[in-house]
């Protein structure tokens, strides 16, 4: 996990100098220079890492049941695709929104014929608001700790 999670954040701070303002220490198209080629390497890093990451997030976050090992998968979530957003790539940054979906939304009851899918995680009895909702821990941490804060970075 140690590892993704590095990966993750190292990811995610790529594009933190290209949202940074022109810093001035040098002359106006050097810096320009700099940037596309920032812009490009940041661009081919995420078209080469965001596949195995994603599979590799997806299965963490479907096998953690912890609180606090959640909300660090959660982040590296976000961390991505707000580089993703940034970097204006669409694809990975919905692949990974599509993801996140899936565990903030609760296992359909089709889910569980198929077989092919990943286990979700039991459902407790106090979050079911309505009386076909079943909804676990883990899809209400998704949902309040940074669902809606992901979704509405990366669309910026």
């Amino acid at each position: 996990m140690e590892c993704v999670v590095l990966v993750a954040r190292a990811v995610g701070t790529l594009t933190d100098p290209l949202n940074a303002g022109e810093g001035g220490a040098g002359p106006l198209a050097e810096t320009a220079a700099t940037r596309d080629a920032e812009f490009s390497l940041a661009t081919q890093i995420v078209d080469v890492c965001w596949r195995p990451l994603l599979s590799a997030l997806s299965t963490l976050m479907a096998r953690f049941a912890s609180e606090e090992g959640i909300q660090i998968l959660l982040k590296c979530y976000q961390a991505f695709t707000q580089s993703c957003a940034a970097l204006a790539l669409l694809q990975p940054r919905d692949a990974f929104l599509a993801s996140l979906c899936h565990y903030a939304l609760p296992p359909s009851k089709g889910s569980a014929k198929t077989g092919g899918d990943v286990a979700f995680s039991p459902t407790d009895a106090s979050y079911e608001p309505l009386p076909h909702t079943s909804l676990s821990a883990k899809n209400v941490q998704v949902c309040r700790d940074r669902g809606l804060l992901m979704i509405s970075a990366s669309f910026t």
